[in-house]
C-alpha cells in the first residue's frame, strides 16, 4: 500500500466518479483505476462498487475509507514539517529538455510539482541532446531528461525511467498510412522534415538509413518540433518521433520502423555534482511522474 493509491481511492469515494476524480487530480483514469485496483489487491477486499454512472463504497471501503483520510491528513504534516526542516520548500532548479518534450509532456508535469511546491523556481533550459548532456556536464543545468545512447558521457549518471522506439509519421492521406510497418527503405525515399543536428532523433535516424547505405531527401531541418508536425499533416513529406509523444500528436498516422529503432530515456545529473535538496525533490518528482504516465498506457 503506498500514498497514491490511497489518494486516488479517497478522491474516487468523495467524488463517487473515476471520470471527476481523473479531471480533478489532473491524472489518466486508467492510472487512477489501476492504483485502485492493485491497492483491492494488495487488501484482499473489495473497496468500490463500479457501476456505469456513480461509483459507491463497500462496507470494507467504507472502513478503509475513514482510516485513508487520517493517514493522509498525517502525510501531509510529516512532508510540512520535513519541508520546513530542510528548505524543501525553497529553492531553485536548472531542468534541461529537449524542444518537443517541453513543448508536450512537460507542460502538465511542471503544473503539478509547481503547485506542490510553489517555493521552488525551475529554470528549463531546451535544446538537442548533445547540447543538453554538455551544459550537465559544464554544471549550466542541474538534471535533464535524456536519451539514453551508448555515446553517453560516463561522468553523467542515469536512472532510466522508459524504453522507447522511433516511429515513421505521415499524414493519413499519405500512401504509406495504411501499413502495419515502415522499411528503412521506403523510409529513405520519402521527403523528410527532421530535427536539427544535435538532436537525438534526427541523428539515431540518419545513423540507421546510413547503415543500409540509403540516400536520404531532407527539405527541412528545425528545432520547433510544431513546425515540423504541421508540415507532415500537409502530406508533402514525412518525419520522426519518438513512441513517448505520440499520443500528443493524434492526427498523424505513427508506424514502427521495421526493423524497429530502439532506445531508453532517463533523468539524467553529473554524478560528482552535489545537488541541492530543490534539485533532488524535482528529481524524484520527474521519475514518479514518468513511472505514473508509462503505468498509465
Amino acid at each position: 500500500m503506498d500514498k497514491r493509491e490511497l489518494e486516488y481511492f479517497v478522491r474516487v469515494a468523495e467524488l463517487k466518479s473515476f471520470t471527476k476524480a481523473s479531471k480533478d487530480m489532473n491524472v489518466a483514469q486508467s492510472a487512477i483505476s489501476i492504483k485502485i485496483h492493485k491497492l483491492e489487491n494488495e487488501l484482499g477486499i473489495l473497496l468500490l462498487n463500479r457501476k456505469k454512472r456513480q461509483v459507491s463504497l463497500t462496507k470494507d471501503g467504507q472502513v478503509l475509507f475513514s482510516k485513508a483520510r487520517k493517514i493522509l491528513a498525517m502525510f501531509e504534516e510529516a512532508e510540512l514539517e520535513i519541508k520546513e526542516l530542510y528548505g524543501m520548500d525553497k529553492g531553485h532548479v536548472r531542468l534541461g529538455l529537449s524542444d518537443v518534450l517541453g513543448s508536450y509532456y512537460f507542460p502538465d508535469i511542471l503544473t503539478k510539482f509547481i503547485k506542490k511546491y510553489p517555493g521552488i523556481k525551475v529554470s528549463v533550459f531546451e535544446g538537442g541532446t548533445n547540447e543538453i548532456n554538455e551544459r550537465v556536464i559544464n554544471e549550466e543545468v542541474d538534471i535533464a531528461f535524456i536519451i539514453i545512447d551508448e555515446k553517453l558521457d560516463k561522468r553523467l549518471k542515469v536512472q532510466t525511467v522508459l524504453s522507447d522506439e522511433l516511429y515513421a509519421c505521415f499524414s493519413p492521406k499519405h500512401a504509406l498510412a495504411k501499413k502495419k510497418s515502415v522499411r528503412h527503405d521506403e523510409f529513405a525515399h520519402e521527403t523528410l522534415f527532421l530535427y536539427s543536428e544535435g538532436y537525438y532523433v534526427r541523428d539515431r535516424l540518419l545513423k540507421e538509413l546510413k547503415a543500409f547505405n540509403l540516400k536520404k531527401n531532407i527539405k527541412v531541418e528545425t528545432n520547433l518540433s510544431y513546425l515540423i508536425h504541421s508540415l507532415v499533416r500537409k502530406n508533402i513529406g514525412a518525419s520522426v518521433f519518438a513512441g513517448f509523444l505520440l499520443k500528443h500528436i493524434p492526427d498523424l498516422v505513427s508506424l514502427p520502423f521495421k526493423p524497429a529503432i530502439k532506445f531508453k530515456w532517463g533523468v539524467a545529473w553529473k554524478e560528482s555534482y552535489h545537488l541541492s535538496k530543490a534539485s533532488q525533490v524535482l528529481l524524484e518528482f520527474l521519475i514518479e511522474e514518468i513511472e505514473e504516465i508509462v503505468s498509465a498506457k
